[in-house]
Formats: structure tokens, C-alpha cells, sequence
């Protein structure tokens, strides 16, 4: 959200921020879960990578 206004970019973080403003509960609901959904996705995809250039935390 920082840089999306410092630079003046319209994103995920303005529209949260709009539909909060605007009373739009559904909206902010589903940025929340989508934002999550992104959040676990990356992790658990940085978890696989890091099993596969270190297979010594395979066996833990």
C-alpha cells in the first residue's frame, strides 16, 4: 500500500483501502482471502524449493 500511493499506482492495497471507505464488507472480504490465499501460496512454494536445494531437512 506504500508504494501504490507513493507512486500513485492503483492495486490490491488502494481498492482494500476504497472498499473500506465505501462500507464494501464482501470486497474487503475477498481481497483478505485472496491476499492470504497468495501469502500460503508462496510460502508453501518457497518450502518446496528449499526442500529441493537442501534434501537434509527432507529426513527431518
Amino acid at each position: 500500500m506504500i508504494v501504490e500511493n507513493l507512486f500513485s499506482y492503483s492495486g490490491v492495497g488502494d481498492q482494500m483501502v476504497k472498499a473500506i471507505f465505501n462500507r464494501d464488507y464482501a470486497l474487503v472480504q475477498a481481497t483478505v482471502f485472496v491476499v492470504a490465499l497468495l501469502v500460503v501460496g508462496i510460502n508453501f512454494c518457497s518450502n518446496a524449493v528449499y526442500r529441493v536445494i537442501d534434501p537434509r531437512i527432507a529426513a527431518a
